[in-house]
């Protein structure tokens, strides 16, 4: 056996180049502890969200999507535990108001992914996608619109204020 560090090989040179390399594997494997976004991209569990969002409270503004001919008057009350985000959603058109409270999400950095299920008749279910990001006060991005966990390709954009 060669080491590339050394010419003439002894039971000494064998042992701290097997020691080097040991090192190098050990340096190369280590846990960034949630640091990194590639390691739980969108993971609720991920540790260490940006210290800088908070989503508690109450966010007020209007999500336009193509699924419906109007904006909709839009009301999250969320709630946040760490990473971890929880709480309600009214969405509100000229048609009525309707409330859910099978809202979860999670802060991965700067991104902030929420979904709110409902009930619709019979059995089915029609669930929003929110993912977008917060800049000062406003949280913004684009919705997606599931019926029944299949995407209506009828999303749209939203923009919430912070209010409370």
């Amino acid at each position: 056996m060669k080491c590339f560090f050394f010419n003439k090989i002894t039971q000494k040179h064998v042992s701290l180049c097997f020691l080097f390399l040991l090192l190098l594997l050990i340096g190369g494997c280590g846990s960034s502890g949630g640091d990194d976004p590639m390691v739980c991209p969108g993971d609720p569990g991920c540790p260490n969200p940006d210290p800088d969002v908070s989503m508690q409270g109450k966010w007020i503004g209007s999500t336009d999507t193509q699924m419906f001919n109007e904006e909709l008057q839009t009301t999250f009350d969320l709630t946040q535990d760490g990473s971890n985000i929880g709480g309600t959603l009214q969405l509100t058109n000229s048609s009525g108001t309707v409330e859910t409270d099978n809202v979860n999400g999670s802060v991965s950095n700067s991104t902030i992914t929420i979904s709110a299920i409902f009930s619709s008749q019979g059995d089915g279910t029609i669930e929003f996608g929110y993912k977008g990001t917060v800049e000062g006060d406003t949280y913004s991005g684009d919705v997606k619109i599931y019926e029944n966990g299949t995407d209506t390709n009828r999303g749209g954009t939203f923009s919430l204020t912070k209010n409370g």
